[in-house]
């Protein structure tokens, strides 16, 4: 899941004039203030717990050691994201849009809110169940027009 985040936030940052330093430190702080970077943890010890759990034969120092490797693998990919999503801010907003957005990002009820994000929306992802677009539309299509039928 955090894979699929970082490619494709990677692969949507469009070029653009190159920002200033304050805007790109400004950008960096909106983006380490962000939902997602709020998620990032969560998102980062449930792939390393499924990761752990595909070995069961580790012994407990190999599943630290799993661990402690993971979370330096994410690190480095989280210190690329955000310097990403920093950059991606620094070219689309103005400085003072991002220092007013920090200012609201960095007030208690915001930073409460955000700590509530991951779980509030794991409850939800589990209270929901799987949720596949394509594949329940293509079924009411197939209903509808009897095409589209041989989707799975």
């Amino acid at each position: 899941m955090f894979t699929i985040l970082l490619a494709a936030l990677l692969q949507s940052v469009a070029p653009g004039a190159p920002p200033s330093g304050e805007a790109e430190t400004l950008g960096r702080r909106l983006a380490a203030s962000s939902a997602l970077a709020s998620m990032i943890p969560m998102l980062v010890e449930k792939d390393l717990a499924e990761l752990a759990a595909e070995a069961p034969d580790l012994s407990d120092s190999e599943k630290q050691a799993l661990l402690t490797i993971g979370r330096a693998q994410a690190a480095q990919a989280v210190d690329k994201l955000l310097a990403t999503m920093g950059h991606a801010y620094a070219e689309r907003l103005s400085i003072p849009d991002m220092r007013a957005l920090i200012a609201a990002n960095d007030r208690p009820e915001t930073k409460r809110f955000r700590a509530a994000q991951p779980a509030v929306k794991m409850e939800a992802m589990r209270t929901m169940g799987e949720v596949d677009l394509k594949k329940s539309t293509a079924a009411a299509f197939c209903k509808q027009t009897k095409k589209l039928c041989d989707r799975k």
